[in-house]
């Protein structure tokens, strides 16, 4: 999918920035800048990305967008949902399953309920988060 102009510019911002917001509104292609960042941070030897949406169904959409993406790039990546909702990826909100979970090598991605952020303890990450998104 091609990037449009300011899109492009967003991820040179997220290049040169540790930190920072995109505000655009439903449509502006949001998701597609999380998703192309991610694959840079992948690229790079980042192995473990959190998208935190706040809600389920939202979480779910997050996932099947990056995924149709990341796959054609990466043809395995672990993913986990840390919420209670249903989802076609392992999901927990236990911190021992979710321990256990990042004991997998390779790359990860973890799609997050807003309310269950509290879930990704240290002592149930090993992970350092350099990519936290926001959906």
């Amino acid at each position: 999918m091609q990037l449009r102009p300011h899109q492009i510019k967003t991820l040179d911002v997220m290049t040169k920035k540790s930190k920072g917001q995109v505000i655009v509104p439903t449509g502006g292609g949001k998701t597609l800048c999380m998703i192309h960042d991610t694959l840079r941070e992948y690229d790079k030897g980042w192995s473990t990305i959190v998208i935190v949406a706040p809600r389920i169904l939202l979480a779910n959409q997050l996932s099947t967008e990056f995924l149709e993406v990341i796959h054609d790039h990466y043809k395995y990546t672990n993913v986990l949902h840390v919420h209670s909702g249903e989802t076609h990826h392992f999901s927990t909100t236990k911190p021992s399953e979710i321990a256990q979970w990042d004991r997998v090598r390779g790359r990860k991605i973890i799609f997050v309920k807003m309310s269950s952020v509290r879930s990704l303890t240290p002592k149930s990450c090993n992970f350092c988060l350099k990519c936290f998104y926001f959906g």
